[in-house]
């Protein structure tokens, strides 16, 4: 276990020279949009990054709400300590689960105001990883109207940065009444899957040539990068899933 790192980091995948791409949830990585077609890479990415984190980090240094709209993403999680609570499925608990990690940052920010080390209390809060799997289900029936959404967007981009607190957007959905302009804007960090055409990925990561992408390949890029950068990741078999979260139930009872 890595006890000594400020902010957890994961291995993405590799480059195109094969070397290692590794990421940091820093306190500038709040919300990590992952959008591309259906069948490409994105569920498995999530699951790499999750798998890595609880075998590298403890419970009380890494923490996660996972959500999955459509019921099926992350059902082998159930019951790790590492969950804040079971894995969400309904819309109503998704956005009541939404509501619940701002005022969560309030309550980390008002930590931070009021203690005399700053960094020091910034940086002694578990990393609090929100992820939403097919996020557009969302706006759907019994869900969130999207002007809210983009509120909320922008009301957890204030203050995570002093709260270690992250979010995962992943959709198969690219298209504008999705993802808007103004979505974009309160994404700082994009890994961007196969898209239909140029002008598809030159809005969503501001470049062409993710149209030209293949299964397991993704273009990633920060608002502090100034282009993207190629990465593939290899397939993670339930198999190995099974082994970590047995690994790591084996440790804790």
């Amino acid at each position: 276990m890595n006890t000594n790192q400020k902010y957890p980091s994961f291995v993405l995948g590799c480059g195109e020279d094969g070397a290692d791409i590794s990421y940091t949830l820093g306190p500038r990585e709040s919300v990590i949009l992952m959008a591309g077609t259906c069948g490409n890479g994105r569920t498995t990415l999530i699951q790499r990054i999750i798998t890595q984190l609880i075998s590298s980090y403890f419970s009380d240094e890494v923490q996660f709400i996972l959500a999955d709209t459509i019921g099926i993403s992350f059902g082998q999680y159930k019951g790790l300590p590492y969950l804040i609570k079971d894995p969400l499925t309904k819309p109503k608990e998704i956005i009541e689960a939404m509501d619940w990690i701002l005022e969560e940052n309030k309550r980390r920010t008002e930590i931070v105001k009021n203690s005399k080390d700053k960094n020091k209390a910034a940086s002694s809060f578990p990393a609090l990883i929100f992820v939403i799997d097919e996020f557009s289900y969302l706006f759907k029936r019994d869900g969130i109207e999207h002007d809210k959404f983009t509120l909320f967007l922008s009301e957890f981009n204030k203050l995570s940065r002093y709260a270690n607190t992250h979010i995962i957007l992943s959709t198969q959905r690219r298209e504008e009444e999705f993802i808007t302009e103004q979505d974009l804007g309160y994404m700082p960090t994009r890994f961007i899957f196969h898209c239909l055409d140029d002008k598809e990925s030159k809005r969503l990561i501001l470049l062409d040539g993710a149209e030209n992408l293949k299964q397991g390949e993704f273009l990633y890029r920060s608002d502090t990068m100034p282009e993207p950068v190629f990465c593939k990741i290899e397939n993670l078999s339930e198999k190995d899933i099974e082994k970590t979260i047995k690994e790591i139930n084996e440790k804790v009872s």
